[in-house]
């Protein structure tokens, strides 16, 4: 009995051993005279079209040659590399990445890909960085991925929507309002929006309060003034502010005076009106304050008290008229300059320039020069 199963078992070894190399012989690749493969069944017959040979794909085209490098397929595009293999998935040609779906065919446009969404030409090439995509703007990282919410690009902030779009203007996100200008940066400082003036912390958190409401009231006409008389606003700002008590002092309320400027006697008579107020002074010799009553102008209006301070500075005093040239615009490179000059010629306080840049740097008002 064993010997009847042993020969039955050789027997059906030989005979698929012999009808499998019957069949490798009816299968060949042939290279013909123009050096491109041919492949062969049944010895004679040439393949055309799509094959499926060792669990590989490729293309013969009507000749029976077997195609590589990119081929337009039925309107669809493939790669076949070279040894004719259609290639599928992330492929780098000729310094590109492209990507080929399970059938083979070059995808276009947005596609997502292992929980990531990509980008892809019309000629199927992977995009990368800011791309300008059906009228909205769009980043790709250096591997082809959107990115979404906040993203620190090129030195700047942006916010990319969970559709990756840039988003611009004022946006609500987490809670806290932010603006983001035209080309989607996100702001920070003093931003002028819609005739009003916002304040935008380095984070660019928006911040209001009352010191906020000063400043932003005071902005507009310091700016003017400032670059009409070539001074700097942030100075005149910050001295406003320092002078004033962010404007809560009596001087602003009752006599328009922002910068603490006294009144003449025996020059300033007719030019303006006079306002009495108690004053601290420091003198340096004894290196103690005191309270004094001094006279200090009187304006109209709030623009008539910085047009005045400007002139103080361009025109100096009576013995000498460039006793602030260290304020001018031309004479100096940035607000370090400008309050150094200030200290012990504008007030006594010998922290006065310490107490400006103080005021510069905190409410980023050096922006606005």
């Amino acid at each position: 009995m064993k010997k009847i199963i042993l020969g039955m078992i050789s027997f059906f070894l030989i005979t698929t051993q012999g009808s499998l190399m019957a069949e490798a012989a009816t299968k060949r690749w042939e290279l013909n005279e123009s050096q491109q493969w041919n492949y062969y069944i049944d010895n004679k017959k040439k393949v055309v079209g799509w094959q499926y040979i060792n669990q590989k794909w490729y293309y013969f085209d009507n000749n029976g040659e077997m195609l590589v490098g990119w081929q337009y397929i039925n309107h669809k595009w493939y790669y076949l590399n070279v040894s004719g293999e259609m290639l599928v998935g992330w492929q780098y040609i000729n310094h590109k990445w492209y990507y080929l779906n399970v059938s083979g065919e070059m995808l276009v446009g947005w596609q997502y890909i292992n929980h990531k969404w990509y980008y892809l030409s019309i000629s199927g090439e992977m995009l990368a960085g800011w791309q300008y995509i059906n009228h909205k703007w769009y980043y790709l990282n250096v591997s082809g991925e959107m990115l979404v919410g906040w993203q620190y690009i090129n030195h700047k902030w942006y916010y990319l929507n969970v559709s990756g779009e840039m988003l611009v203007s004022w946006q609500y996100i987490n809670h806290k309002w932010y603006y983001l200008d035209s080309s989607g940066a996100m702001q920070s400082g003093w931003l002028f929006y819609d005739n009003f003036w916002y304040y935008l912390q380095p984070s660019g958190e928006l911040f209001e309060n009352e010191s906020t409401q000063f400043l932003g009231s005071i902005l507009s006409d310091a700016i003017e003034v400032a670059n009409k008389a070539k001074l700097f606003p942030s100075v005149m700002v910050a001295q406003a502010t320092l002078e004033s008590g962010y404007g809560t002092s009596l001087l602003v309320k009752e006599a328009n005076n922002y910068f603490g400027m006294k009144f003449k006697l025996g020059e300033d008579e007719g030019k303006y009106d006079i306002f009495y107020k108690e004053t601290q002074e420091y003198d340096k010799e004894t290196d103690e304050w005191s309270t004094v009553l001094e006279p200090f102008r009187k304006y109209t209006n709030k623009k008539d008290s910085f047009n005045d301070y400007a002139f103080k500075l361009r025109n100096g005093v009576s013995w000498d008229v460039n006793y602030y040239q260290g304020t001018w615009r031309e004479n100096g490179s940035s607000y370090l300059d400008v309050t150094a000059s200030l200290q012990g010629k504008y007030a006594t306080d010998p922290n006065y320039a310490d107490k400006l840049n103080s005021f510069v740097e905190s409410w980023q008002l050096y922006k606005i020069d």
